[in-house]
């Protein structure tokens, strides 16, 4: 099985990076396939309304 983590802390050494690693490794050591995310450190933003998706011709523009 394939297991995405997101880790949202901006601690980098603090109790909830910690609990997502020992996760991590928990689901590991039974066979399963694990992705570990520090969404803190990404830049994450909603639409801008920029209407470059719609100039470009992407079938999602205006539907979300």
């Amino acid at each position: 099985m394939k297991v995405l983590i997101l880790q949202g802390s901006p601690r980098v050494n603090g109790n909830t990076a910690w609990m997502a690693e020992e996760y991590k490794k928990a689901a590991e050591a039974v066979g399963h396939e694990v992705t570990l995310v520090n969404v803190a450190k990404k830049k994450i933003a909603g639409c801008l309304a920029c209407e470059y998706c719609h100039n470009k011709g992407n079938a999602l523009a205006g539907k979300l």
